[in-house]
């Protein structure tokens, strides 16, 4: 017994449809998000508020290099190739030369990108470390020393963070206008997607199948 067979055996089957999708995903809008939610829970809510403002600052890094695979993807024939050797920075540093974006790094917001940048690698390469103080001055009677943090703790607080998403979102509108000449929202869509619908006669198949 065939496929065709198993399927309609026994039932009244006449007509079967196959729909095929598909869903383009824009990953750098989804991190975006992200940054903004964490953001948006750091300033609601003292409790948590160092994991929330840590995840906010990650996730815009996450975006950036989203949105910088993105662009390659789309404007680079090669960029498969490409992509794998160069650290993100570097993938701006690229599509600098290549589109010749003006912008100054000096200032905010792309002043922002080599902080972000450098926060993701002392999270994502975090080790168990030391921090050592050594006092200028013997500490009064009473008094508590400074609560020693890393280099990373000392970064992670709310004000850096709403600058990191404000920033982020920035960087991706002027880039965008610049390489695309348009002033469409980068952010307007989490994905997009399409189905395509075809319908056959189960039976007539069977019926053309048992003639041969």
């Amino acid at each position: 017994m065939d496929d065709i067979e198993k399927l309609i055996k026994g039932k009244r089957i006449i007509r079967a449809s196959f729909i095929k999708s598909k869903r383009t995903l824009y990953s750098y809008v989804l991190m975006y998000d992200s940054s903004e939610h964490f953001l948006q829970l750091a300033k609601q809510n003292q409790e948590g508020r160092f994991y929330n403002c840590m995840a906010s600052m990650i996730f815009c890094a996450f975006c950036l290099e989203a949105y910088f695979n993105h662009l390659g993807k789309l404007n680079l024939k090669h960029w498969k190739s490409i992509e794998q050797g160069l650290g993100p920075e570097k993938k701006f540093d690229l599509f600098d030369d290549i589109f010749n974006i003006s912008i100054d790094r000096g200032a905010r917001p792309f002043q922002s990108m080599p902080e972000i940048f450098n926060f993701r690698n002392l999270i994502v390469h975090a080790k168990t470390q030391e921090v050592i103080n050594e006092p200028k001055e013997k500490l009064t009677d009473g008094e508590i020393p400074k609560f020693l943090k890393t280099e990373w703790e000392n970064k992670t607080n709310i004000e850096i963070a709403e600058r990191f998403v404000t920033d982020t979102r920035e960087m991706i509108i002027q880039l965008h206008k610049i390489i695309t000449g348009t002033d469409t929202d980068p952010f307007s869509t989490h994905s997009k997607g399409e189905l395509v619908t075809a319908s056959i006669d189960l039976q007539d198949i069977l019926l053309r199948h048992d003639r041969k």
